[in-house]
């Protein structure tokens, strides 16, 4: 999965320019300056790409791919947050990222290394941006066409054509608007997405990269998603995988805002009426800071945790002692916890946090099989309206 992911869509970022329409190669390959990251925020659509990776033109193209990007702006000036919504063999995938915009330049270093510079473009409602992207032990080259809308016109499209010829990249990739475009996880309660995030490591993208200098990135990447399409599909039922601990993501995926959608015990628990958590990283590798938000009654407090994340397992000591495995879930930005209370009172519990307030049905009915699993039968449900 983590591989077609990036075969099919290895899109870096933007691009920016309002002129009149260029002709020569001066012109078109010159880079513009970018006044601020607020120009970019926004969604965006994939229209075009060309990259000199062996075989991604043909990957893109049978795959009948699509793709949106939207960004929102993060707490640093200069940092955006990135999500990639890909529809490609009509399944819809998604990624996170973080993007640095300085000295007009956009980077980001997850899930591969990416600089891109913007060039001019007469479009005036597009980017266009050259990229030097780097993953495994290689070195390439790409140039994406986006826009506000979902289609250029003949002209646009044809000076970007122009653009990728000085540029001696291959000719490119042409998205088809047709094949329609996945919804938003995040506003869409139907929409079935599968989150890649957590699966695009440095490993991942070796392979991606070893795969793609043997030329069988086409047959290799159909074969992969046709068989883990099928698995991601099928729904999991049998106690004995559900309760399976599983490889915990890395740290920086678990990153961010977290709220808690739903808890069962084998206890009687008072719990807040609502609470989110947000977890930073510190220093160390293995560590991280969680500031919980709970609300009880009406009353909003605040309480930090130091959290080792070792050997599949969260431990805490202060304020409340616990040990945590991850446990697999279909929803695509949950996090599913077995949690073993200690301290003065040892108890076991189950929590799901999403990137969401809210679930879908099957989502929380394949929680609630678990708890019965874990033979933990008060199911406390939150309450996002609170």
């Amino acid at each position: 999965m983590e591989s077609l992911h990036v075969a099919v869509a290895v899109f870096s970022l933007l691009s920016l320019g309002q002129t009149a329409p260029t002709t020569n190669c001066e012109s078109l390959t010159q880079q513009i300056q970018i006044s601020g990251r607020d120009q970019l925020l926004g969604r965006w659509n994939y229209i075009a790409e060309s990259t000199d990776i062996r075989g991604s033109k043909e990957l893109l193209e049978i795959s009948r791919g699509t793709v949106w990007l939207n960004y929102v702006a993060a707490n640093e000036e200069n940092i955006m947050i990135g999500s990639m919504h890909l529809k490609t063999f009509g399944q819809c995938f998604s990624m996170t990222f973080n993007s640095t915009l300085e000295s007009n330049t956009l980077t980001f270093d997850y899930p591969y290394s990416s600089t891109g510079f913007h060039l001019k473009t007469g479009c005036p409602d597009c980017r266009v941006v050259y990229s030097n992207i780097t993953f495994g032990r290689s070195s390439y080259r790409a140039v994406q066409l986006l826009s506000r809308r979902m289609k250029v016109s003949a002209a646009e499209l044809e000076e970007y054509k122009k653009q990728v010829e000085c540029l001696n990249l291959p000719e490119a990739a042409i998205l088809d608007p047709e094949q329609g475009f996945c919804p938003d996880p995040s506003v869409s309660k139907d929409s079935k997405s599968f989150d890649m995030t957590s699966f695009m490591g440095t490993s991942n993208m070796s392979m991606i990269d070893e795969i793609f200098q043997s030329g069988a990135a086409v047959k290799t990447f159909s074969e992969v998603f046709s068989q883990l399409s099928s698995t991601l599909t099928a729904p999991v039922t049998s106690c004995e995988n559900m309760t399976q601990p599983i490889h915990h993501p890395e740290r920086d995926k678990v990153l961010g805002r977290w709220n808690f959608v739903v808890f069962a015990s084998a206890v009687p628990l008072i719990l807040p009426i609502s609470i989110w958590v947000d977890v930073k990283a510190i220093t160390q590798d293995d560590k991280i800071i969680t500031t919980q938000h709970p609300k009880m009654s009406d009353t909003c407090q605040r309480v930090d945790s130091n959290i080792t994340l070792t050997n599949n397992t969260l431990s805490s000591e202060l304020p409340l002692a616990y040990r945590a495995s991850f446990l697999p879930t279909s929803c695509p930005d949950c996090i599913l916890l077995h949690v073993s209370h200690t301290g003065r009172s040892s108890f076991r519990s189950l929590e799901l946090i999403s990137r969401r307030t809210v679930v879908k049905d099957h989502e929380m009915e394949e929680f609630k099989k678990l708890a019965e699993c874990l033979n933990l039968g008060l199911v406390e449900i939150q309450d996002p309206s609170t």
